[in-house]
């Protein structure tokens, strides 16, 4: 934590390239739908569309999955409670 990732599409832009996207994705203000467009537009002005766009399509890739995972746990929860030996009546 506390370490900024930088993601792969930043790779081969200027220094300048990266510090605005930083800004941007850094803004606290913007609300996720300006963020979004805000990115698209530095994506469109430094030549990185398509890579912006592969990099998204696979961190929503990575949420569906975790969110499925969780889901799959919690679903599984009442049935491993029922199968603790502290949690049956005696």
């Amino acid at each position: 934590y506390g370490v900024w990732r930088q993601p792969p599409f930043l790779q081969g832009v200027s220094a300048q390239a990266k510090d605005d996207y930083r800004k941007i994705y850094e803004n606290e203000v913007m609300a996720k739908e300006q963020l979004t467009n805000a990115i698209a537009a530095w994506a469109a002005k430094n030549n990185v569309n398509p890579q912006v766009a592969a990099f998204n399509d696979k961190q929503d890739q990575k949420l569906k999955k975790q969110r499925a995972a969780i889901t799959s746990a919690v679903q599984k929860l009442p049935a491993v409670l029922n199968q603790c030996s502290w949690n049956r009546s005696r």
